[in-house]
């Protein structure tokens, strides 16, 4: 299979490695950067527009770019700039697309692995966006955010749609629906997962953070569906709000499911087997007392992916999938990567990396390891300038249902790594940790305090393979490190 090469010239981006003759460059002012000090090298580099916030416009920015004798457009919204110029520049591929895509603060890789896995299993030709990787087929592409800029998705889908791609699975983060990542596109369906406390550096509260995931919601194409996991609090809400949320002349299908079967006596009751989750999975779909899908997995563990897939079943069913080769598919799914990967280590003990960074999916997964292990030794810390309230939470959790804790860095980034320790152990005894900061020598000692019927795991990483330390970015992965335990 002859690679396939992605466009390095696009005609709209606001990232200048991606400028070239003709193209037009849109000036953002992001968290880090200022697109605005990049004019010059966009100019030099061959742009013949440059797109800048109306409130930036001077003299000086009007002579520079009337010196290369190129256009100079001003707007009230760069980002909303970006992403409707990309779509129009590559012609609106994704009108030519079946786009699902999937929100909420957990579940959102592994549902997209999930349906990408059933779709193309099924023979359907499919692409995937994700914050672990993007695929195009089979091709593989590096993700640098869970949500791309629209420059890159409008450029995606464009190649999608030449190679004959008929369905893309995509995550869609909150603030890629804040930041107009998005705006020009619509979903043939959306998966709403569930909601908790997550990204509080960006939203004032969680009804903030809630509503910014809804925005999807007037994203929805012309008889679309959406599904939603009715056991979540925060669903219920879009429920009780249906009139808010959704146009009623679009006529748009709700696929409600959850484990109570009499409030899901008119939808989807999930029939949970909860037998050992840690060598089996097994559920049921039933409507109205009929079985319309049964599942068995001994690939992907625990109630949570059980919602997962739960939630991706009733999108692929909708989709025309044969239930029969979606309950196939599924028994051959193996999860998404860095979500409770387990490893044999030479002692004996299990290691298991999980990309689990909030207080819920800290007790998703510990709660699982748990009843499978009767000595559970837990690794994690807290990304830098990334949600503080929630790590005292995770302390108190890792204490819960772990023998033994390490405390140790993620990604501290510019925060001191010693007050992110600090507040994950909050007002709990330090003396109930241990502390090391060195990641690496964090697993080894874990490794080094095992035995063979230990389960060690590490939270918080995941597939990431590297570590953001002040502003370097360092190659790191959890998963080579416990592998070169001996």
């Amino acid at each position: 299979m002859k690679n396939l090469v992605l466009p390095t010239i696009w005609p709209v981006a606001c990232h200048t490695d991606y400028i070239g003759p003709k193209s037009t460059f849109v000036a953002i002012e992001g968290q880090v950067l200022n697109g605005l000090a990049y004019i010059l090298l966009a100019l030099q580099k061959g742009a013949t527009k440059i797109v800048v916030d109306e409130k930036a416009v001077n003299q000086q920015l009007v002579d520079l770019v009337a010196s290369f004798n190129v256009e100079l457009v001003s707007v009230t919204n760069t980002r909303a700039a970006l992403s409707n110029l990309s779509a129009k520049a590559w012609g609106y591929p994704a009108n030519q697309l079946k786009i699902i895509g999937v929100t909420g603060t957990k579940g959102k890789t592994t549902s997209v692995y999930a349906i990408r896995h059933i779709l193309a299993q099924s023979g359907q030709q499919v692409a995937m966006l994700s914050g672990v990787e993007n695929m195009i087929g089979e091709h593989k592409f590096v993700a640098n955010l869970t949500t791309p800029q629209p420059d890159y998705l409008h450029m995606f889908f464009a190649q999608c749609v030449a190679q004959k791609i008929q369905y893309v699975a995509m995550e869609a983060s909150a603030q890629a629906l804040s930041l107009n990542r998005l705006d020009d596109l619509l979903f043939s369906g959306v998966i709403f997962t569930n909601l908790e406390l997550e990204h509080s550096e960006f939203y004032p509260d969680i009804n903030s953070y809630f509503l910014a995931k809804c925005q999807i919601f007037k994203l929805l194409k012309q008889n679309s569906f959406v599904v939603l996991n009715v056991d979540d609090l925060w669903v219920q809400k879009i429920l009780n709000q249906q009139a808010i949320f959704f146009k009623q002349d679009l006529n748009i299908k709700l696929l409600k499911f959850c484990t109570n079967k009499l409030s899901c006596s008119q939808d989807y009751y999930l029939d949970l087997n909860k037998q050992d989750l840690l060598l089996e999975l097994k559920f049921k779909l039933i409507r109205q007392n009929k079985t319309e899908l049964a599942c068995v997995s001994n690939k992907i563990f625990g109630s949570y992916n059980a919602y997962n897939l739960a939630g991706v079943s009733l999108a692929v069913l909708q989709l025309g999938i044969d239930p029969i080769k979606t309950e196939m598919a599924i028994t051959t799914f193996g999860g998404a990567p860095g979500r409770l990967e387990i490893y044999k280590l030479p002692n004996g003990a299990r290691g298991v990396v999980d990309y689990a960074h909030t207080p819920s999916s800290f007790e998703n997964v510990l709660n699982l390891l748990r009843s499978s292990t009767s000595h559970l030794i837990v690794i994690f810390g807290a990304g830098g300038g990334r949600d503080p309230l929630k790590r005292p939470l995770m302390g108190e959790i890792a204490q819960k249902f772990g023998d033994l804790v390490i405390l140790t860095n993620d990604n501290p980034r510019s925060e001191e790594p010693n007050a992110i320790i600090r507040q994950i152990i909050g007002n709990q005894n330090s003396d109930s940790f241990i502390i090391e900061l060195d990641r690496a020598k964090a697993i080894k000692l874990a490794y080094q305090l095992s035995s063979p019927n230990s389960v060690i795991v590490l939270l918080g990483k995941g597939p990431d393979e590297y570590q953001i330390i002040g502003k370097q970015k360092l190659f790191f992965s959890d998963r080579e490190q416990l592998l070169s335990c001996a």
